[in-house]
């Protein structure tokens, strides 16, 4: 069995930030400024599209349900990220629509955890860097 572990890399969550790399450079190549991502208050995906978003000059919008554990506090500390936090995990289509609304048209939707389409290429090109290792 082969595991390629990317903690050493020098970013936080790596995984999702191979994810990140796909989906941000779809929006900017889309003229899009602004990105929305929702998910639990214990989202890493969220926290990472906050921190890294806004290091490559978007500006993101993120909706959770839930507890926000105090770890991923910092990721949202950034005055370009807008935050619509609410309590329970049942709340989260109501925060993620008032994340909506405050992004406006222009925003571009991200999917959940990253998952899916151009988010997935990240996944198969970590398949490919084992491939060749191998």
């Amino acid at each position: 069995m082969w595991a390629k572990v990317e903690d050493g890399s020098g970013t936080w969550s790596a995984n999702k930030v191979r994810k990140l790399e796909y989906l941000l450079g779809e929006a900017r190549a889309a003229g899009r400024e602004r990105v929305v991502a929702y998910g639990v208050g214990s989202s890493n995906w969220c926290a990472a599209t906050a921190l890294y978003g806004v290091r490559t000059g978007f500006d993101v919008d993120v909706a959770l349900g839930g507890r926000i554990p105090q770890e991923l506090r910092d990721a949202y500390s950034s005055e370009r990220v807008r935050l619509a936090s609410i309590p329970g995990h049942a709340s989260l289509p109501v925060a993620l629509a008032i994340a909506r609304l405050r992004a406006g048209r222009g925003a571009m939707l991200l999917p959940a955890g990253g998952s899916g389409g151009t988010g997935d290429l990240g996944s198969s090109v970590a398949g490919a860097e084992i491939a060749a290792a191998v």
